[in-house]
């Protein structure tokens, strides 16, 4: 009875122990996937910093043409203004001329604070790839180490 009672006793620490292990897998697992995932959403999130510049570089090109256009537009009208012998004609000419210097204001301001933005996410895609290389170097080290070691569990289930 004795000799019965030992061997219970050991057929449940091995049982004890089996389901630490399984415990210890399901978690590493958990990890995994939680490692995976973290390094996913910062992918994703550099993806979408990388569609940004590409847009506001994007708008900043539409804006410098038509900039180029207003600035184009603005200098016929003067030639013109020159030709010009009435007043009426000059005087709504200058309030052309006015209208357009102020929509290239505004254009330039809109530019530069494009321009602005565009550094402002370079400089944060700049350190979010640094940010991500290290993550992945990390990543993949974790787990690694957690496919060890469920390789060990495994082998002692």
């Amino acid at each position: 009875m004795n000799k019965d009672l030992k061997i219970m006793i050991e057929l449940q620490r091995y049982h004890d122990k089996i389901l630490e292990m399984k415990s210890s897998i399901q978690r590493a697992e958990k990890s995994i996937a939680m490692w995976e995932k973290n390094l996913s959403d910062l992918e994703a999130s550099h993806v979408s910093l990388t569609d940004e510049i590409k847009n506001i570089k994007s708008d900043i090109k539409q804006n410098e043409l038509l900039l180029a256009e207003k600035d184009e537009k603005l200098n016929k009208l003067k030639e013109r203004k020159l030709t010009l012998g009435n007043e009426r004609e000059i005087q709504a000419i200058d309030k052309e001329i006015d209208g357009l210097a102020e929509k290239q204001g505004e254009i330039e301001e809109i530019l530069i604070e494009q321009m602005d933005d565009l550094e402002s996410k370079e400089n944060g895609e700049k350190e979010l790839f640094s940010e991500l290389d290290e993550k992945r170097i990390n990543v993949k080290k974790d787990v690694e180490k957690l496919h060890v070691d469920i390789r060990e569990y495994t082998a002692v289930i």
